[in-house]
C-alpha cells in the first residue's frame, strides 16, 4: 500500500491551522496519530440502562463558517429566538417554531451548520444568564447551558420490534428532561420516508412516533434541527405547521461565497490568488474545498515549501473531483463570450434575457421586470448552442447544469418523470444557475402526437411544465436554456409567456464571421506567419453554409496536414488541404427548414 505523506501544517504556512484542523475531514492528516481525539461511538452511548443521546458539539463558530451571510437571519430571528425568547412569539399569539429542516445537497455544510448553531444559542444563552461554565461541559438537569443531544437516523432504527420507536420516544424525553435542548438529527430522509413509498408497516410506524414526538415537545424550550439531502423524499405530514415548519436551504456556493470559504483557512494568500483558486473550483461545495485544503498541504509539504502558493491548488484541483460533478453537473472553466466567434446579436439577446438579470437582480425588480424562465436556441447542428450556455454561465459566475434530453429518459414507468423532478431539485440547490437542455426535442415533444410512446410522453412533457411553472418550490435564479434543432417539434405549451417564451434563431456563420471563428479557434495554435485574419476571409468567400463545428473540422484537418509533412506551424497550404477534404454538415434542404423555421418564430 502506498504510503500518504502528511502535511506538516507546523512549516506550511498560509494556512490558518486551528481552523484547518478544526475540519473532520482534514483531522486524520493534520494531527500526529498519537494526538487523534477519540472516535465517536456510532451507537447511543447507555447509562445503566438507559440509552444517552446527549452528546458534547463539534468546537465550530458561526464566524468560522464562510458563504453562509444569507443564512443569518434565519437562524438569529428563528431558531434564536424559538429556545431563548420564545415570548417574542407568543405576545403575538404566536408559537416559536419547533423543528428546523437543513437542506442541500451532500457536503454543503448541513451537519457543521447544525453544530454551529447549537453553539451559537448556548453562547448566547450563557450570556444571557451570566453563567461562566464551561459550554463543553453540560450534564443532564443543569441549566446552567444548553444541551446538545446528536443521532443520524439510522442509529435510531433497530430489527427488534418497537426498539426504535422507544429510542425516539427516549430521545425527546432526555430533550424534555433537560431543557433548554437542541437535537439534531442527521439523514432524516431514512427514518421519515414517504407513506407512498414505504414498503413495510415499520416504516409507517416510525413518521408516526417521530410526529408524535414533535407534538410533544410543542410549548417546551426544545428546539429540533433535522437534515437531509432529498427533501421531497420526506413524508408531507413532517413538513405541516407546528413540526418541520421552517426551512432552510444550504446552496451550492457561488464564486464569491467559494472566496469567502478559502478566506477563513488561507491567511497569508493575497485576496487576488484566493479568487483565482474560486474561479478554478466552479460547483465545489464546502467538503471538496476542505479536501482541496488537504490535498495543497500535502503538495506543499512533499516540494518541501515554506508556505502554499497557488500552484499547490492548481495541482490540487487535478486530484479532487467535486461531488456536485459525481451528482450531474458540470463544472466549467472560465470561458468568455468573447472567445465564440460572430453570433453578436445571439449573445447580445442572451446577455439581455440571462446574463443580466443574474448580475443585476435588483434593476430588473425596481423596473418591475419579471425576468423570464429561460430561451430555447434553435439552428442547425454545430452552430455553438452548448458554447453559447456555457459562456453565459461562465460570464455570469453562476452554476451550470447540462443535460441532454435522452439522457432522462427510461423505460419504466415513473422514472423519466423522476428523472426530470431530480434534475430541477439539483438546479435549485444550485442558484443561481444556468439548466442546460440539449436535444430539447426529445423530452418536450408536441403532446398527441401519437405512436407507442405517445402516453409516456404526455406525462413527461406534463412533468416538465409543473417544474417550470416551480408549482410547490422556489424557482429564482433557476435560469434554462434550452437547444433544439427541430423547433416544429416541442410542445407549443412549453413556448407560452412565462416559461421558455423566447425563442433565439442561431444563424450558420456568414463570411466575415467564419473568418473570425478560425481565427479565434487557431489562436492557441502554431501558426504560420502568412495565416491571417485576411487570409481565413480569403479561404472561408468559397465556403457556403459551413457550421461552427465543420469549421473546427478544417482547423482539425489542416493540423493534421502540418503533422503529414512533418511541420512545426500550420501553412496555408495546409488550411487550402483541409478545405478540400472538409465537407458541409448541412443541407440545402436543412437550410431551407431553418429559414422557413426563423420567419415563424421571430
Amino acid at each position: 500500500m502506498q504510503n500518504i505523506i502528511a502535511p506538516d501544517l507546523n512549516t506550511v504556512k498560509g494556512v490558518n491551522r486551528q481552523s484547518f484542523r478544526s475540519i473532520p475531514l482534514v483531522q486524520q492528516i493534520a494531527q500526529p496519530k498519537q494526538q487523534a481525539p477519540q472516535k465517536q461511538q456510532k451507537q447511543p452511548e447507555q447509562q445503566g440502562d438507559q440509552v444517552s443521546f446527549i452528546k458534547d458539539a463539534q468546537p465550530v463558530k458561526l464566524s468560522n463558517l464562510g458563504g453562509i451571510t444569507y443564512l443569518t437571519p434565519q437562524i438569529t430571528n428563528l431558531i434564536e429566538n424559538a429556545i431563548l425568547r420564545p415570548d417574542c412569539f407568543r405576545r403575538y399569539g404566536a408559537e416559536p417554531p419547533t423543528g428546523v429542516l437543513l437542506t442541500g445537497p451532500t457536503g454543503v455544510g448541513k451537519t457543521v451548520l447544525a453544530h454551529a448553531i447549537y453553539n451559537h444559542i448556548n453562547d448566547e444563552f450563557v450570556n444571557l444568564n451570566g453563567s461562566i461554565t464551561s459550554t463543553s461541559s453540560t450534564q443532564p438537569g443543569q441549566n446552567q447551558c444548553v444541551t446538545f443531544l446528536q443521532t443520524n437516523a439510522t442509529d435510531l432504527i433497530s430489527s427488534k420490534t418497537g426498539e426504535s420507536e422507544q429510542l425516539i420516544k427516549t430521545l425527546f424525553e432526555q430533550a424534555i428532561q433537560n431543557q433548554p435542548s437542541v437535537i439534531f438529527i442527521d439523514q432524516l430522509d431514512i427514518l421519515a420516508i414517504k407513506s407512498e413509498n414505504a414498503t413495510r408497516e415499520f416504516e409507517k410506524r416510525l413518521v408516526a412516533q417521530l410526529n408524535n414526538q414533535l407534538d410533544t415537545v410543542q410549548g417546551h424550550r426544545v428546539i429540533v434541527l433535522g437534515a437531509t439531502s432529498k427533501l421531497t423524499q420526506l413524508d408531507t405530514s413532517l413538513r405541516r405547521p407546528g413540526r418541520f415548519d421552517v426551512e432552510i436551504e444550504i446552496l451550492v456556493p457561488n464564486r464569491v461565497q467559494r472566496c469567502e470559504i478559502l478566506s477563513k483557512f488561507l491567511t497569508s494568500l493575497p485576496q487576488s490568488e484566493i479568487s483565482e483558486i474560486a474561479a478554478l473550483t466552479p460547483g465545489y461545495v464546502p467538503a471538496d474545498i476542505y479536501q482541496l485544503l488537504r490535498e495543497a498541504s500535502i503538495d506543499a509539504n512533499i516540494k518541501q515549501q515554506p508556505q502554499l502558493t497557488i500552484d499547490n491548488f492548481k495541482v490540487a484541483v487535478k486530484k479532487v473531483q467535486p461531488t456536485a460533478k459525481r451528482e450531474g453537473f458540470a463544472t466549467i472553466p472560465e470561458f468568455s463570450l468573447n472567445q465564440i466567434g460572430g453570433l453578436e446579436e445571439v449573445k447580445r439577446m442572451l446577455q439581455m434575457h440571462i446574463l443580466k438579470p443574474i448580475k443585476n437582480p435588483v434593476q430588473y425588480q425596481k423596473l418591475g421586470l419579471k425576468t423570464h424562465t429561460g430561451v430555447i436556441l434553435y439552428g442547425a447542428p454545430g452552430n455553438g448552442k452548448s458554447l453559447l450556455g456555457r459562456a453565459i454561465a461562465s460570464q455570469a459566475e453562476a452554476n451550470f447544469i447540462s443535460v441532454k434530453g435522452p439522457e432522462l429518459l427510461n423505460q419504466y414507468v415513473g422514472e423519466s418523470e423522476r428523472a426530470v423532478r431530480v434534475l430541477f431539485e439539483r438546479a435549485r440547490a444550485a442558484r443561481p444557475v444556468v439548466l442546460f437542455l440539449d436535444e430539447c426535442e426529445c423530452l418536450c415533444r408536441q403532446r398527441g402526437s401519437g405512436g407507442g410512446n405517445s402516453e409516456v410522453t404526455d406525462r413527461i412533457v406534463n412533468q416538465f411544465l409543473t417544474e417550470l411553472d416551480g408549482v410547490g418550490s422556489d424557482r429564482d435564479g433557476v435560469f434554462i436554456i434550452a437547444a433544439t434543432n427541430r423547433i416544429d417539434l416541442l410542445d407549443k405549451a412549453i413556448m407560452r409567456p412565462g416559461r421558455l417564451e423566447k425563442a433565439i434563431y442561431v444563424p450558420l456563420p456568414d463570411q466575415q464571421q467564419m473568418a473570425d471563428i478560425l481565427l479565434k479557434q487557431t489562436m492557441n495554435c502554431a501558426m504560420d506567419q502568412n495565416v491571417t485574419l485576411e487570409f481565413f476571409q480569403e479561404i472561408c468567400s468559397k465556403l457556403i453554409g459551413y457550421s461552427g463545428a465543420d469549421l473546427q473540422a478544417i482547423t482539425r484537418e489542416a493540423g493534421l496536414c502540418c503533422v503529414e509533412r512533418d511541420g512545426d506551424q500550420i501553412s496555408q497550404a495546409d488550411f487550402q488541404t483541409a478545405v478540400t477534404r472538409v465537407r458541409r454538415s448541412v443541407s440545402e434542404k436543412d437550410l431551407e427548414y431553418y429559414k422557413t423555421a426563423q420567419m415563424k418564430w421571430e
